[in-house]
Formats: C-alpha cells, sequence, structure tokens
C-alpha cells in the first residue's frame, strides 16, 4: 500500500516494466532515484490521482529519475500515447542532484538518448535542472504541460537532442553566485 519508502535506487533493465499506479506515493532517501536500462517505466497518473515523488531530504539528491540509451521510446497512435515509457500526471518534489556548485546541468528527469512521454508533469524545487535531454537525435522527445516551480539555473536543459514542447511553465530558476540562468537551455538542438 501507498507510500512506499524508496531505501535504495530502483533499476529496471532487461525488457522489464516497472508500472506505478495512479495516486501512489513515492518517499525516497537522499541518493536514491529511478533508472531505466533497456526497460518501460509507466507513471501514469491521472488529474484527481497524480503519482507523487518526494525527496525525504530537502537539499539532499534524491528523486532522480534516468532514461538511458536502450530505454523504450514511447509510441503514439494517432497523437495518442500507446505504448513505452511515460511520465503523466506526475509530481516531484525537492528532487535531483547538483555534482558540485558549478555544475547544474543534472536534470530531476535525465533523458540521455531516451524519449519517454513527459505530460502533465510538476517539477517543485529541483536541486539542478528540472530537465536534461542529452544526445537524443534520431526522435524528438515530447514535453506537453511542464510546470516547473523552482529550478537552479536551468528549467530544461537540452543538449544534441532534439525537442518538442507544448505548454511550459516555470515559476522561478535560482542560482547561487552567478547570473547564469535559463528557462530553456539549448546547445546543438532543435526545438519546436
Amino acid at each position: 500500500q501507498s507510500p512506499y519508502r524508496i531505501l535504495d535506487t530502483i533499476v529496471v533493465s532487461q525488457g522489464a516494466t516497472l508500472t506505478i499506479e495512479p495516486g501512489v506515493d513515492l518517499f525516497f532517501d537522499d541518493g536514491t532515484g529511478i533508472t531505466i536500462n533497456d526497460a518501460t517505466l509507466v507513471a501514469d497518473g491521472s488529474a484527481l490521482d497524480p503519482i507523487v515523488f518526494q525527496n525525504l531530504n530537502v537539499g539532499g539528491v534524491s528523486g532522480l529519475i534516468t532514461f538511458n540509451d536502450n530505454s523504450v521510446d514511447v509510441q503514439f497512435n494517432v497523437n495518442q500515447y500507446s505504448s513505452g515509457s511515460i511520465l503523466r500526471h506526475l509530481e516531484v518534489n525537492n528532487g535531483g542532484r547538483v555534482n558540485n556548485v558549478n555544475d547544474r546541468t543534472q536534470g530531476v528527469i535525465q533523458l540521455e538518448n531516451a524519449a519517454p512521454y513527459v505530460d502533465h508533469v510538476t517539477i517543485n524545487n529541483a536541486h539542478g535542472a528540472a530537465v536534461r535531454v542529452n544526445n537524443l537525435q534520431s526522435t524528438a522527445v515530447k514535453l506537453d504541460n511542464l510546470t516547473i516551480n523552482s529550478a537552479y539555473r536551468y528549467g530544461i536543459y537540452v543538449y544534441r537532442s532534439r525537442v518538442m514542447i507544448d505548454s511550459l511553465t516555470i515559476d522561478s530558476l535560482l542560482d547561487i553566485g552567478t547570473s547564469n540562468r535559463a528557462a530553456l537551455f539549448a546547445k546543438s538542438t532543435t526545438a519546436s
């Protein structure tokens, strides 16, 4: 029964699918997260029953969701989700990580040449970028109805990737000791 406390990083691999039901609350200990390798994550909440990821150590380094190169990308049928990895109706509180004060590019949601569907996701108090998309050139990641309430330096950090964004709201971007902030930072990237 929800809530669940996550004591170690969850690694999903070898073609497995991790399904998180609507209304489930996951509480992450410091340094933990979810990593998807050669697998699928279906975190498909609803407007009335969103899924919540909560970092138990405010200011810590947990709640990081990483989709690696071999994770299963989303598939659409007539612009509707049909299969593959999805994050929908999800709230992430106090997640992410900062390796050092000068590197705030790591994302709460980290996409390493991976394209899950991200829809109706709210990220609160990201310790680093809220979303990072890295080296995704064969297809585009679709980010719909994304809300970011406070992130350090970058709302969305995109490097050598294709991104489609529909409805992005960013409340505030914070940083310590520098004025380099961007809602969307894109380098060698195609965005639409």
